[in-house]
C-alpha cells in the first residue's frame, strides 16, 4: 500500500515537472515573440524615419525645382507611394502582432486544457486506487477477525479439553483417596470387632 502510494507521489512530481517544463516553454515563447513584435516595431521606426527623410528631401527638392514641376510631381507620387507602403506595414505589422497573440492564447488554452485533462485522469486513478485500497483493508481485517475468532475458537475448545481433563483427574484422585479411606475404615472397623 505504502508503494502504491509513493508511486502516485512520484507521478505527481513527474506530472509537476512536465507543468513547469511547458511553463518555461510558454515563456520561452512569449519571449520570442516579443523579439519578433519588436523586430517589425524596429523595421516599422525604420521605414517611418525613412519617410520622415524623404519628406524632408522632398521638401527641399521641391523648393529648390520650384521651376520644374514635372520633378515636383514625381517626388509628390513617391511620396504618397511611400504614405502607402507605410500604412501598409503598420497594417501588416498589426495582423501579425494580431496573428501571434491568438496563436500564443490558443497554445496557452491548449495546454490548460491538457494539463485538465491530466490532472481529472491523475485524480480518477487516485480515486481508484484508494478504493481498492480500502477494499484490500476491508478484507484484511475481515480476515484477521476470522482469524481471531477461530484463535479464540480454538482456545476456547483447548480450555474446553483442559478443563474435562483436569476435572476427570481431580475425580479420580478423589476417587482414590475416598477408596483408600474406605479401606482403611474398613480395616479399622475390622480390628475394632477383632478386639
Amino acid at each position: 500500500m505504502l508503494e502504491e502510494v509513493d508511486s502516485l507521489k512520484d507521478e505527481l512530481k513527474y506530472v509537476r515537472h512536465l507543468l513547469e517544463l511547458k511553463n518555461a516553454e510558454l515563456q520561452n515563447k512569449d519571449q520570442e515573440h516579443e523579439v519578433e513584435i519588436k523586430k517589425m516595431k524596429d523595421l516599422l521606426h525604420k521605414e517611418q524615419n525613412s519617410i520622415s527623410e524623404l519628406k524632408v528631401e522632398g521638401v527641399l527638392a521641391v523648393k529648390q525645382m520650384q521651376d520644374q514641376s514635372w520633378k515636383e510631381s514625381q517626388l509628390h507620387d513617391k511620396l504618397l507611394s511611400l504614405q502607402k507602403q507605410n500604412r501598409q506595414l503598420e497594417v501588416r505589422n498589426e495582423t501579425v502582432a494580431k496573428t501571434l497573440k491568438l496563436e500564443h492564447d490558443e497554445e496557452i488554452t491548449k495546454l490548460h486544457n491538457y494539463y485538465d485533462r491530466q490532472e481529472q485522469e491523475i485524480e480518477g486513478q487516485n480515486k481508484k486506487m484508494m478504493q481498492r485500497l480500502r477494499e484490500q483493508l476491508d478484507l484484511r481485517r475481515e480476515a484477521d477477525i476470522q482469524e481471531i475468532n477461530e484463535q479464540h475458537k480454538s482456545q476456547m475448545n483447548a480450555l474446553m479439553k483442559n478443563h474435562v481433563t483436569a476435572f476427570h483427574d481431580i475425580k479420580n484422585h478423589y476417587n482414590d483417596i475416598i477408596m483408600k479411606l474406605n479401606k482403611q475404615i474398613g480395616v479399622m472397623n475390622l480390628k475394632q470387632k477383632s478386639l
